[in-house]
């Protein structure tokens, strides 16, 4: 980086954060002057007393600034400084109040002219549609602050796809943990039911699941537990696929993979192998 660019940057730097680093010196500056203003008070007492006992009686008005200015010049000098900070600092920042109103505008005037020209190109009932499709964006984002977007999330367990947010993952992991807290169970097509699109009447969904009977199941459990209580954490894994609308697939995971129980048949188990869930 050359020495224009190096330039260029801290102009930059200083322009936006102009608002902020006046009001720094300012509070930094007003510090300053309560310093020297402690400072300067027992010596003008110290002038004041000579002066009296020089004089051997009362100061007038005009005696008493003879004895004190020179110690009040600092403190003043400081005090009008932190004064110029202050206003310096309400001029960058009404000055950055006025360039974001002006790229507002200039935005609103883009997005005006690029509205027309749509229901122009488009018709009028695309315009609503897409309004349309921008409120649910907002009414989403407003109730689901983070992570309100859709995945395509395909269950291993189940073989099925279904559409699922971040917020469900998240209410399906808590549930998930609050009953195997509670019970020695938890069926699959119960965590699936915590998915508002996901199937959760499938025949594997009742075979597969969370299970803390007697040796190995129990063992392995407890082994991925917290304080000894076992603590499932789900996830959405990119797949690395896409279909054929480039929507790209997640794999719904958790970390305690959900096992078969004990008394299914020979080729139950086959099934359950195949989904490595054994």
């Amino acid at each position: 980086m050359n020495l224009q660019n190096i330039f260029k940057t801290a102009q930059t730097f200083l322009t936006d954060n102009a608002p902020a680093i006046f009001t720094g010196l300012a509070i930094g500056n007003t510090i300053e002057t309560m310093i020297l203003t402690v400072k300067a008070v027992p010596k003008i007492e110290d002038n004041l007393w000579e002066a009296e006992q020089t004089k051997a009686e009362e100061l007038d008005k005009r005696e008493v600034l003879e004895a004190c200015w020179k110690e009040c010049i600092p403190p003043a000098l400081s005090l009008l400084t932190t004064i110029y900070f202050i206003l310096k600092a309400n001029q960058a920042h009404v000055s950055k109040e006025m360039d974001l109103a002006a790229l507002a505008s200039l935005y609103k005037t883009k997005h005006t002219a690029y509205k027309n020209k749509n229901r122009e190109l488009f018709g009028e009932e695309n315009d609503k549609r897409v309004e349309e499709e921008v409120r649910k964006d907002k009414m989403r984002e407003k109730i689901f602050p983070e992570r309100s977007e859709e995945y395509l999330v395909y269950d291993e367990v189940t073989n099925q796809y279904f559409y699922a947010t971040y917020k469900e993952k998240e209410h399906a992991q808590e549930q998930l943990n609050r009953i195997l807290g509670k019970e020695s169970a938890v069926a699959y097509n119960f965590l699936l039911s915590c998915f508002r699109n996901a199937d959760h009447t499938t025949r594997l969904g009742n075979l597969f699941g969370w299970f803390l009977d007697d040796t190995f199941t129990e063992y392995y459990y407890w082994n991925e537990s917290f304080y000894g209580r076992p603590y499932a954490e789900l996830e959405f894994v990119p797949s690395g696929e896409v279909t054929d609308q480039q929507e790209e697939i997640y794999i719904l995971r958790c970390n305690i993979e959900p096992l078969a129980e004990n008394h299914m048949d020979d080729s139950e188990a086959m099934d359950s192998q195949d989904k490595h869930a054994l």
